[in-house]
């Protein structure tokens, strides 16, 4: 429905947005009516028409100050249409209000003006309210931009269009802001007459579809496509946020040889200028990159750079740059940069920098990045094994999510949580619910981290027994890992697969082998914590195997690599292990 109006409350003088331009069609009949009784008072007819202008409820004094018809009249007028039962009127003159009793009248009303008179009277509408009225309009620029759409003025309405999309992006009204967005984008003439401006829309519109539908949705990568084409005829710092639009939807979608690609490309150009913000977007976009290809050393330069830069950038900056980009960059790099040091064997680092990703939202306000970052550090606890703590994040992570439209923060906090009930009160019931989610994060385009995702379902039917369920979900990830080599998490996939085949009595000869496996491929990546498991599922077949020395020996150089995090789930079982192997 289209904002056209603003009606005052009863018990103060305070607006509220209300009335709308109904898109039903009117019956010939009923229009015939309603004009034939209007008919025999042109003058009425006049008020009926002025008033369904602004809307379903309009005051007087604005129809009033509009000035077409004379106070008179108007007030004649007014009357006769409350007398026919057309208008509720609440109050008098000049602080009446008044609604049409049914959209459909104000609708025939509306429709039965000539075009030039329409536009005519939305043209003195929309003069009204910018010169009378501002402290109604201003907060609500989508009212002046639809009355000049209306008038014919494509640059006014398509300058306040863009007015209204920014504000409802900083309000996280994502969905609003789309609608407000398409119709700017929609009066923009053929060409790129207009580049500045539609690259302006399209980023902002690229923001709001990656909170609404997801990062990995065929409508974000269509955008900053667009957008990206547009930034050859507007050279400014805009090209920054496009250039992480089109990252993030790559590296969402999977697509990882392409988003180091672009990463490497957005450092180049950052470069060239001054832009704190932009420098730590470019180191955030190659750490994130990297980690995700297993390339764990090199993403935390990467994130370490980032996190210098950052200490450096003001709150207003801060604010103002997590609008421009649809995400708190900040925010972003710490909680990926705890992922990469759980996995590098630091622990206490890990939950230390997700500490300061939650602060960065706490300055950033950013409402998307409030609930995303609920996620990222439940991650972070899950795999120090606090499962009480991913619990209760994730449970605020879906209500926010949900509050906001979120679509594919919703279905990963929903996944966590499934998982951390399992853990926390075990027995089955909560295997549906994650494959629930995880298909409703595939349906936002997503598939970075899905095999992360799916070893938590693994370890839950593990853990009630499933076995060939289990594996089926390992296989999966496995398939994943080998369609995109998103590797990081590779390591624990092949433990899990040895877990699950040792559960299985008839294929337990088959577990050592994965154990090996997942040894070797976190070794080849530095990810010592998953090589510390890893081990340690080693070491305890061994130990069965009556090869307790060697199990030993195998474990002990691993946990004593690490200098911080004993208190974390992992270490206190390999410590646990190591005593009875003692």
């Amino acid at each position: 429905a289209i904002l056209a109006s603003e009606s005052l409350t009863e018990t103060d003088d305070s607006y509220e947005l209300n009335g709308s331009f109904s898109d039903l069609s009117i019956p010939a009949t009923l229009q015939d009516s309603l004009m034939a009784r209007l008919d025999k008072a042109p003058t009425v007819r006049e008020v009926a028409q002025l008033g369904a202008v602004f809307g379903r409820e309009f005051p007087y004094d604005m129809l009033n100050a509009v000035g077409v018809i004379e106070e008179t009249a108007l007030r004649d007028g007014l009357g006769q249409l409350v007398d026919a039962d057309l208008l509720y009127q609440r109050g008098r003159p000049p602080r009446a209000k008044y609604m049409f009793k049914h959209a459909l009248i104000q609708d025939a009303a509306y429709q039965s003006l000539l075009k030039r008179t329409r536009q005519h009277y939305h043209r003195e509408v929309a003069a009204l309210l910018s010169n009378q009225f501002a402290e109604i309009v201003d907060p609500h620029p989508e009212i002046l931009a639809h009355h000049y759409s209306e008038a014919g003025d494509k640059g006014q309405a398509i300058d306040y269009w863009l007015r209204a999309g920014q504000m409802a992006l900083q309000r996280s009204a994502n969905h609003e802001a789309i609608g407000h967005l398409n119709k700017g984008l929609a009066l923009l003439p053929e060409g790129d007459e207009k580049a500045s401006q539609e690259l302006a829309m399209q980023r902002m519109l690229g923001s709001a579809l990656m909170a609404t539908k997801g990062y990995g949705a065929p409508e974000v990568a269509e955008t900053f496509d667009r957008a990206r084409k547009l930034c050859a005829f507007v050279q400014d710092d805009s090209i920054y946020p496009v250039m992480f639009g089109v990252w993030v939807s790559a590296v969402t979608r999977g697509e990882h040889a392409s988003a180091v690609e672009t990463a490497v490309e957005m450092h180049q150009l950052v470069a060239r200028t001054d832009d704190a913000y932009a420098k730590i977007t470019a180191n955030m976009m190659l750490g994130v990159a990297y980690l995700h290809i297993g390339k764990l050393l090199d993403a935390r330069d990467q994130f370490d750079a980032g996190k210098r830069i950052s200490e450096t950038v003001g709150i207003k900056e801060s604010s103002e740059n997590a609008l421009l980009y649809g995400l708190d960059i900040t925010a972003t790099g710490y909680a990926y940069g705890a992922w990469c040091e759980w996995l590098l064997g630091c622990p206490e680092t890990a939950l230390e920098r997700s500490r300061l990703a939650l602060a960065s939202v706490e300055i950033s306000q950013h409402g998307y990045t409030s609930s995303r970052a609920l996620y990222w550090c439940a991650v972070v606890h899950q795999l120090c094994g606090d499962w009480r703590k991913v619990s209760d994040l994730t449970e605020v992570a879906v209500g926010k999510a949900r509050e906001h439209g979120l679509t594919m923060v919703v279905a990963v906090a929903r996944i966590m949580h499934a998982a951390a009930q399992s853990a926390l009160h075990g027995g089955g019931g909560q295997s549906p619910e994650i494959t629930e989610a995880l298909v409703a994060y595939a349906a936002t385009g997503a598939r970075f981290q899905a095999p992360y995702h799916h070893t938590l379902l693994a370890e839950l039917h593990l853990r009630d027994g499933e076995i060939d369920a289990g594996l089926e979900i390992v296989t999966r990830a496995q398939l994943m890992i080998q369609e995109n080599g998103e590797i990081y998490f590779g390591a624990e996939i092949c433990r899990l697969k040895g877990e699950l085949l040792l559960a299985d009595e008839d294929r337990r000869g088959e577990a050592e082998g994965c154990f090996e496996q997942a040894l070797e491929t976190a070794r080849s990546q530095n990810a010592k914590s998953l090589e510390l498991r890893a081990a340690g599922s080693l070491a305890r077949l061994w130990n069965g195997q009556g090869k307790r020395s060697e199990a030993h020996d195998l474990l002990a150089p691993v946990y004593g690599w690490f200098t911080e995090g004993f208190e974390t789930a992992d270490l206190r079982a390999a410590k646990q292990l190591l005593d009875e192997l003692a």
